[in-house]
């Protein structure tokens, strides 16, 4: 009876250890509903993101200047009472905590509490109605302005969120065979746009195309191991490998493990390693509730970590070593600059310095969240110097940044990262 105590226990705490992370990726990602009931015209609810406004000299920001902070508000509101949850994201990290507080016609006052703060919050209706302005005081002594605009997210990023079957899927074509290797909290799906707009420029009539799909949350090396199994299973000998985050490092496994090729091409790998791995911790909270989650059911990303015994492994595996002149990688790169705008409430407009995103089609959360945390150029997931592969090795001609401003999970999309699909379709 012990023994079957003991094990409901930790089946328990599986479950709510389970369920936390998953309420706090579909936070990251603003999938949880917004409620709103009663009045809507000066309705607040929705997902909010706010980046800092005040008074400077646009031009007086630098290429790699980041905004001190980004804040997320998810926010419920019921008549005019209103309640939610925000994040706020610094260099030196995240915090979430809960807030309260009322609507009153056009202007919204809500108090959020951390751990050991609290922050006021005053917010007022631009005239265009297309966000709010929101004055922000920290009981700590910190203060600020932020434009807050509504955000909408692609619910497509968080496929394969619960992990995959392992699979090696036969696509169609002839000739060399070419495998595509998806990332992190992602699926063999991932790859789905790129080969139909590969199928229609005749890739297939050169290329025996394959796909693999495996579970991320399990080790990379046992991943490594079963991709070198599958590709012998299947009789296929020196493919060209193009495989996204997590999958270079899951290829390089394979090749560690006695895998031959003809050509790695990676997009946005971390093969020396990403915070982002740690920050999964923080995000869960206590750093000891943290690191237990990740180690215990999320080995693959714990491997991750740029002082993993599994990076460490990998960079001085002689196999690896000897094939890195086949190697051939990208790296995408977020980047936020400051902007002049004339801020409009209704006692009049006034123009402020706001910080705004080089791209108006960023919609991963945790992308954002985390290239504000990643010191230095990233792709919100990946550091530019990890993804490049520096000190590996690798040939300059074979270490590529591609162009316009790609965070980490457009660098696979063709209509966004049209060099990379054009070098795709010119190799042999």
């Amino acid at each position: 009876m012990d023994k079957v105590n003991s094990r409901w226990a930790k089946t328990q705490r599986g479950l709510l250890v389970g369920l936390s992370l998953t309420l706090s990726l579909f936070f990251l990602s603003g999938c949880i509903g917004i409620i709103n009931i009663g009045d809507t015209t000066n309705s607040f609810s929705g997902f909010w993101e706010g980046m800092p406004a005040y008074d400077r000299d646009p031009t007086d920001a630098d290429e790699s200047e980041k905004p001190e902070y980004i804040f997320y508000l998810r926010i419920n509101q019921v008549g005019t009472r209103v309640f939610g949850q925000l994040s706020r994201v610094t260099s030196s990290g995240f915090l979430e905590g809960s807030l309260s507080g009322q609507r009153k016609e056009a202007t919204i006052e809500f108090v959020a509490k951390f751990k050991d703060e609290s922050i006021t919050f005053t917010g007022s209706w631009l005239n265009d109605r297309r966000g709010w302005v929101g004055k922000w005081v920290s009981d700590q002594g910190d203060s600020g302005e932020a434009i807050f605009l509504s955000k909408t997210v692609d619910l497509n990023q968080i496929k394969g969120i619960f992990g995959n079957k392992n699979e090696l899927i036969f696509k169609g074509g002839n000739g060399q065979p070419v495998i595509f290797v998806h990332g992190i909290m992602s699926d063999g799906s991932r790859w789905d746009k790129s080969l139909e707009q590969l199928q229609a420029h005749n890739y297939f009539e050169d290329h025996q195309v394959w796909v693999f799909q495996y579970n991320w949350r399990d080790p990379i090396v046992l991943n490594g191991e079963d991709f070198l199994k599958r590709l012998n299973e299947a009789g296929i000998h020196d493919p060209v490998i193009v495989a996204h985050s997590m999958g270079g490092l899951v290829s390089r496994s394979c090749i560690a493990q006695g895998g031959e090729i003809e050509r790695l091409i990676t997009l946005g790998t971390p093969h020396n390693g990403t915070p982002l791995a740690n920050f999964g911790a923080l995000l869960l909270g206590s750093s000891n509730f943290g690191e237990w989650v990740q180690n215990v059911l999320f080995p693959g990303l714990s491997d991750m970590k740029e002082t993993s015994s599994f990076i460490a492994d990998l960079n001085s595996n002689q196999r690896d070593i000897q094939q890195r002149e086949k190697y051939v990688v990208f790296s995408g790169g977020m980047s936020c600059y400051i902007v002049a705008r004339n801020v409009c409430l209704e006692n009049g407009c006034d123009q402020r310095a706001v910080w705004a995103w080089m791209r108006s089609d960023y919609d991963d959360a945790l992308a954002k969240m985390c290239f504000r945390m990643i010191p230095g150029k990233n792709d919100g997931y990946v550091p530019e110097s990890s993804a490049l592969f520096e000190n590996g090795g690798i040939a300059e001609k074979n270490q590529n940044k591609l162009p316009g401003y790609l965070e980490h999970t457009q660098i696979t999309d063709p209509d966004k990262s049209p060099d990379f699909f054009s070098y795709l379709l010119l190799q042999d």
